[in-house]
C-alpha cells in the first residue's frame, strides 16, 4: 500500500496512543536525604503502539499535579508541548512535568474503529 493509499487506522496504528483508564491515585513517599514526606498523584494508562507487525501494549503510570488535575478517560496522544530543544538542538521529552498530553476526538476513535472493521471484513 502506498502512502496515499495508506488507511487511517493504519496511519494512528503507527503513532503511540495513551489510553487513560482510571482516576488519580494519592501515595506517599519519604525521601532518603531527609525523610521529608512526599505527595506522588498518579493516574494508570495503557500506551499502545506498533513495532512492524506487532501491536505492544505496556501499563503505564501518569505523573500529574494533584487530584484535580488528572485526565478524563479516553485516548490521547503526546502534545508538541511534551517536547523541548537539547543542546545539541534536537528534540527530547521534557525530563520534569513534562508530559502533555492532547485528547483523541471521539470522531476519530469512531473512524478508526469503523476503518479497522472495513479492512478486517476485506480481509
Amino acid at each position: 500500500m502506498s502512502m496515499s493509499e495508506t488507511s487511517i487506522s493504519e496511519f494512528f496504528d503507527a503513532l503511540p496512543l495513551i489510553r487513560v483508564r482510571g482516576p488519580v491515585k494519592h501515595r506517599e513517599i519519604r525521601r532518603k536525604s531527609d525523610g521529608r514526606q512526599i505527595d506522588i498523584f498518579e493516574q494508570a494508562a495503557l500506551l499502545m503502539y506498533r513495532i512492524g507487525d506487532d501491536a505492544v501494549s505496556e501499563r503505564i503510570q501518569i505523573s500529574v499535579d494533584d487530584m484535580q488535575s488528572g485526565y478524563q478517560p479516553g485516548d490521547y496522544m503526546l502534545s508538541g508541548e511534551a517536547f523541548e530543544r537539547n543542546r545539541f538542538g534536537g528534540f527530547e521529552l521534557v525530563r520534569f512535568g513534562g508530559l502533555r498530553l492532547t485528547r483523541v476526538p471521539e470522531a476519530i476513535v469512531r473512524l478508526m474503529e469503523q476503518d479497522r472493521q472495513r479492512h478486517a471484513k476485506a480481509a
